[in-house]
């Protein structure tokens, strides 16, 4: 819960704190920070995903990482103003 409102922020400090639980033990802790990662949506999170992706043990795992690195890649999308 507390990962997913720090993924709503904008600030340096919540996205230190949610890549910082990339490492936590618990999986699900992980599972969180990469979607909060996601949500934050600041590319300065990819290198710290990959690093993530390297260490996962778990197939499943790596691969929702390397989806995540993969969305944060994706130019930022534009929407056309009205005329």
């Amino acid at each position: 819960q507390h990962l997913a409102e720090l993924g709503m922020h904008d600030d340096p400090a919540s996205l230190r704190e949610i890549l910082a639980e990339l490492g936590n033990p618990a999986p699900e802790v992980r599972e969180a920070a990469r979607d909060a990662a996601v949500q934050f949506g600041d590319p300065a999170a990819i290198p710290v995903l990959k690093q993530a992706a390297d260490r996962a043990q778990d197939v499943d795992e790596k691969i929702s990482l390397l989806e995540a690195v993969k969305f944060l890649e994706l130019p930022p999308l534009k929407v056309p103003q009205p005329i």
